[in-house]
C-alpha cells in the first residue's frame, strides 16, 4: 500500500510538468537539497566533483537572464562533502537594450546526513550565499541606479539551511530557509512623487526572509535519473527600501507593498550518467503562482539549464 501511494504522488507531480523552478533567493537549489548529481551515490571511488552549467531564464515580455556557472564539491567521505557556486549574471532589458554583467552571489555549503534511526536518514545543508556587489549599477549619465532586475547580485549575505527525508523509495519532502544577516545593497530608486508635495528616494534595498517546502518524486532506471514535484516559496515579511531626505540623511522605511507572499512552482529534471565520472542533466522549470510583487529582481516566467558534471 505504502508503495502505491508514493508511485500515486509521484504520477501526479509527473503529470503536471509545465515544470516550475526556483525564483528564490538561493535556497531551493544548494547542496543535498537539490543535488542530482555522483554525490548522492551509493558507492563512489572519487573525492572530487565539477558542474559545469548554463541558466536562460526569463520573465515577462523584455527580461532576459544568463547564467554560467561553476559547481565544485569537495566529498569528504559517504556521508560529507562541501560546495563552493560561482555564478556569473547576465541581465538583459530587450526593450531598453540594457544590459548588465558581473560575477553572482557566491554559494558555500557543508552537506551531510543526520540518522534518527537506521532506515530513516535526514540530508541537510548549512551555509552562506555571499553577494559581491551592493547592487549600485547604474548609467553613467543617471545617479539612480539600475532595478534589481538589472542588478548581478542582491547586495546582501545570507544564512542558507535545508532539510529533505525521503517519504518512500519515490517521494522526498524537503524544507529551508534563508535569512539575510548583512545588508549592505545600497541600491537607489525615486519610489514615489506627487506634485507638491515632492517624492521619495529610496537609498538601500532590504530583502527579508525566505521559508520553503518542497515535494519531490524521484525515479531512476539504469543511468537515467528523473525528478519532478511542486515547490512552495514564502517570503515572510514585505520588503522595504531605507529612504533618505534632501540632505541624505536617513529619513524612514519606504514598505514595498504585497512583497511578503507565497510563489508555487513546477519542476522537471532530467540526467543521464554518461559514464561512472561523467553525468549530463536538463531542467525546466516555470511558475503557477507568484507574489503581487517581486522587487529584488528574482522572478521568473520560466528557466532552461543544462548541466556537465565531472567527478575524479
Amino acid at each position: 500500500m505504502k508503495t502505491i501511494l508514493c508511485l500515486s504522488l509521484f504520477y501526479f507531480s509527473a503529470i503536471l510538468l509545465k515544470a516550475q523552478g526556483c525564483s528564490d533567493a538561493g535556497v531551493c537549489t544548494i547542496g543535498n537539497f537539490y543535488a542530482n548529481h555522483f554525490a548522492v551515490a551509493k558507492k563512489r571511488l572519487h573525492k572530487n566533483e565539477i558542474d559545469l552549467s548554463y541558466t536562460y531564464g526569463t520573465h515577462l515580455k523584455d527580461e532576459r537572464f544568463y547564467q554560467p556557472q561553476l559547481n565544485y564539491r569537495f566529498l569528504k567521505n559517504e556521508k560529507t562533502f562541501f560546495e563552493i557556486r560561482l555564478p556569473v549574471s547576465i541581465a538583459k532589458n530587450t526593450s531598453s537594450g540594457i544590459s548588465t554583467t558581473g560575477i553572482g552571489d557566491i554559494t558555500t555549503t557543508y552537506n551531510s546526513k543526520l540518522a534518527i534511526k537506521k532506515k530513516h536518514i535526514i540530508d541537510y545543508a548549512l551555509g552562506l550565499r555571499i553577494s559581491l556587489s551592493n547592487a549600485t549599477k547604474k548609467d553613467e549619465n543617471s545617479n539612480l541606479s539600475y532595478p534589481m532586475t538589472l542588478q548581478t547580485g542582491l547586495g546582501t549575505t545570507d544564512i542558507i539551511a535545508a532539510a529533505s527525508y525521503n517519504l518512500c523509495k519515490y517521494l522526498s519532502v524537503g524544507t529551508g530557509f534563508q535569512v539575510p544577516v548583512l545588508q549592505y545593497n545600497k541600491n537607489q530608486q525615486f519610489l514615489f512623487y506627487n506634485p507638491g508635495f515632492g517624492g521619495v528616494l529610496g537609498d538601500g534595498y532590504r530583502r527579508r526572509p525566505d521559508a520553503l517546502l518542497k515535494f519531490t518524486g524521484h525515479y531512476q532506471a539504469g543511468n537515467f535519473k528523473v525528478n519532478g514535484g511542486v515547490l512552495g516559496i514564502f517570503h515572510l515579511a514585505n520588503d522595504y527600501y531605507n529612504t533618505v531626505d534632501n540632505n541624505n540623511n536617513f529619513a524612514g522605511k519606504y514598505v514595498l507593498e504585497n512583497s511578503k507572499g507565497t510563489t508555487l512552482n513546477w519542476n522537471a529534471e532530467l540526467s543521464y550518467a554518461v559514464t561512472k565520472n561523467c553525468m549530463i542533466g536538463i531542467l525546466y522549470a516555470e511558475p503557477f503562482k507568484t507574489r503581487t510583487n517581486i522587487p529584488d529582481g528574482l522572478a521568473r516566467s520560466r528557466i532552461v539549464s543544462s548541466k556537465l558534471t565531472f567527478s575524479f
